[in-house]
């Protein structure tokens, strides 16, 4: 009996680089097509099922109101240059008003932009929170003494304090106007603050959170502060719930829907790049069940896009303070790095999900030669 010629066929998967391609691909897609869908329909959902225009009506009404605590209670001074909102400008410029006080021996000196300055009691204003408000002269002596020490800018006499002579001539410049401060001027007054009033500032505003300071009209700082802690917090669940869900939108159409109505089986990034996606022992096209577990492992791996999706309602740094996305974010990179080092180092080029699902990527080219193999007309 004649024996039946046996037609061999090689077929080579996909190369290491195009198959990393492929990947890349459908992650920027996912990541585009998430950052879409969060900007245009699942962050402006969650904001009017949350009331969010209300809520933050009340935050920054807080905000002024907590600011107006430290003003009135002169821990705080108010620029004339800036709205009283601005509270870095004012802290700031609080600092120079308690460097004045230090610097002039009169309450009302010549030669200053600002009015406030001038040796006025209520300048000195960590004096006047331990003193007049907490009655605490103990740590108000071991407070400046701790800070002071390091360069000894100033001389304490009891509850009296001066700042050197030789340092005060040099600040002087700083503050008149008809006179160009030194460069040894600026120095002390960089120095200064640095060392000594934001340290001071530091521990009068620690004790403020914890005891507490209240306006003439009652209105508490504590609770201030937590109404607007709890915004805060409100804003980070906002921006963790709907990240997920344009992530979760998203995966779904690119992993899922697509796939499973196209006749390939294929992602969008698979037809770009013109590749195949085969059972790797039978050489068939994948089934539906394949692309189910395809989708589960790309909502996983893809996980760090929630990280940037809300971007456009927070900061980075506010990002980085949302443990569980940082934890999404860490778990997406491990799981990336590892089906990597498995690429690197799989003999048909197959990524983690591609031993998961059973599947290995060819060219369209090989899959052809497979099909002619078969006896169909191409």
């Amino acid at each position: 009996m004649e024996e039946k010629e046996q037609k061999v066929v090689d077929i080579l998967p996909l190369k290491k680089g195009r198959r990393m391609l492929v990947y890349l691909g459908d992650f920027f897609l996912n990541f585009i097509l998430s950052f879409l869908l969060f900007t245009i329909a699942a962050l402006p959902l969650g904001k009017v099922f949350t009331n969010y225009d209300n809520r933050n009506d009340q935050y920054v009404s807080n905000l002024d109101l907590r600011a107006n605590i430290l003003y009135e209670n002169k821990i705080l001074f108010a620029s004339r240059d800036v709205d009283k909102s601005e509270i870095i400008y004012n802290t700031s410029f609080t600092y120079y008003v308690y460097l004045s006080y230090f610097t002039f021996d009169v309450e009302n000196p010549e030669n200053v932009k600002y009015q406030q300055y001038g040796h006025k009691v209520e300048n000195n204003i960590f004096h006047h929170y331990f003193i007049d408000l907490i009655d605490d002269q103990e740590q108000y002596v071991s407070l400046f003494d701790t800070y002071n020490e390091k360069n000894e800018y100033f001389i304490r006499n009891n509850l009296t304090i001066t700042l050197k002579e030789e340092i005060k001539a040099e600040i002087y410049t700083f503050f008149d106007t008809s006179d160009k401060p030194t460069a040894l001027a600026n120095k002390y007054v960089s120095h200064i603050e640095k060392n000594v009033f934001y340290p001071l500032l530091s521990e009068v505003m620690t004790l403020i959170n914890k005891y507490d300071l209240k306006d003439s009209s009652g209105h508490s700082y504590k609770k201030v502060s937590q109404e607007l802690k709890s915004f805060e917090t409100y804003i980070n669940n906002l921006a963790i719930g709907t990240s997920l869900v344009a992530y979760f939108l998203s995966s779904s159409i690119l992993f899922l829907l697509i796939p499973i109505i196209s006749k390939s089986k294929k992602t969008l990034a698979m037809m770009i790049l013109k590749v195949e996606r085969v059972d790797i022992r039978s050489l068939n096209m994948v089934k539906n069940d394949k692309v189910l577990l395809s989708f589960i492992y790309h909502l996983f791996i893809n996980l760090i896009i929630t990280f940037f999706i809300p971007i456009g309602l927070l900061t980075i740094y506010e990002i980085f303070n949302i443990s569980l996305l940082f934890v999404f974010a860490l778990f997406s990179l491990l799981l990336i790095l590892a089906s990597f080092v498995f690429l690197l180092f799989n003999g048909f080029n197959r990524t983690l999900v591609d031993c998961f699902t059973g599947s290995v990527y060819l060219t369209n080219d090989s899959l052809d030669e497979i099909y002619r193999s078969r006896g169909y007309d191409l």
